[in-house]
């Protein structure tokens, strides 16, 4: 198979280069068909080419060109079979910080998606993605995928709680109406959390979903440190929280908890000395701190991808030689 991926993830590399890696993906323009996956833990491009050495070759020259020198080594790659495979793994949250979270699976149908629409995408990545997509769906449904042990939503309700104790009166204010936030505030919702404030730039949308959250005029968002907890969700190229809005003496704001890939939060405010930022990848430290191991469930999940991978392969080569020998 012609596919392969050039990427880059929290295992291997700091949030700085993660980020300027995110943006300058973002601008690429390429001469071969491409499938562009950004999260805030990974950023990947998965490709088609005659000739994947010189594919893969020319996506890096026009990563260097678009965001200078960042390291070959600081990349991971892989082609045909092992693309296929890293992919699948992806798709069922193996290579999630949470193991196991499906929230991955529907970004990766969003990325493979838009691809879809923006350019025209080859058979081979068409094959990737939904087969990839088709055995994330049966390796949850043959494996019971640890559900509730661990989510970001519990994670960041225990932050809070370390910070402001019982108290269930701390004012929030959710910038960004993504999936991510959503199922935080509902889950707040559901734990007695009150004050609950929402900016977004499509207040039609939340209106519709009947959050129980107060909406919040996006050309205000400047008044943010105005509340106790600031939650950063959001698509965005600039910073959305920025150090020039902490101009007044009193500043509310005690906790900013960024989850954003660009940030939304200048790393600036963070010297703020009363309050504190947290960025995604400070935050998936307590999840790594508090999941626990699920080293046989992994190995047992691994296999079996492999096993179904490969057999998807076999079709897949099958089907070619038909096609060949009718020809």
């Amino acid at each position: 198979m012609r596919i392969g991926l050039i990427g880059m993830n929290y295992k291997r590399v700091d949030l700085d280069l993660r980020e300027r890696f995110a943006r300058s993906t973002k601008k690429l323009s390429l001469h071969i068909p491409f499938v562009l996956l950004s999260t805030c833990n990974r950023t990947e491009i998965y490709f088609s080419s005659e000739d994947l050495v010189q594919g893969h070759s020319a996506i890096i020259a026009a990563l260097k060109e678009e965001m200078g020198e960042f390291g070959d080594h600081n990349l991971y790659s892989s082609f045909a079979e092992a693309c296929f495979a890293h992919l699948a793994q992806v798709i069922t949250g193996l290579d999630s910080v949470i193991f196991g979270e499906a929230e991955i699976q529907r970004q990766v149908k969003d990325a493979y998606e838009q691809a879809c629409q923006l350019r025209n995408i080859p058979a081979p990545l068409h094959f990737l993605f939904q087969k990839s997509l088709k055995i994330g769906k049966e390796v949850r449904t043959v494996f019971s995928l640890p559900r509730g042990h661990v989510s970001m939503e519990s994670i960041i309700a225990d932050i809070v709680r370390y910070f402001f104790g019982s108290d269930k009166t701390p004012s929030f204010l959710f910038v960004g109406f993504s999936e991510i936030n959503r199922k935080i505030l509902s889950f707040l919702q559901e734990k007695g959390f009150s004050s609950l404030n929402l900016a977004t730039r499509n207040p039609l949308s939340a209106e519709q979903m009947s959050l129980k959250a107060s909406l919040v005029d996006w050309l205000t968002l400047s008044n943010w440190s105005c509340y106790d907890i600031v939650v950063c969700g959001s698509q965005s190229s600039d910073y959305l929280l920025r150090q020039d809005h902490l101009v007044k003496k009193e500043v509310q704001t005690r906790l900013v908890l960024d989850l954003s890939m660009p940030r939304n939060a200048d790393p600036l405010i963070g010297k703020h000395p009363y309050l504190t930022l947290l960025n995604i990848e400070e935050i998936n430290g307590f999840i790594t701190h508090k999941q626990q191991s699920f080293c046989k469930e992994k190995e047992l999940i691994h296999k079996h991808i492999e096993e179904l991978v490969s057999r998807q392969i076999d079709l897949y080569q099958e089907r070619k030689n038909k096609v060949f020998v009718c020809a």
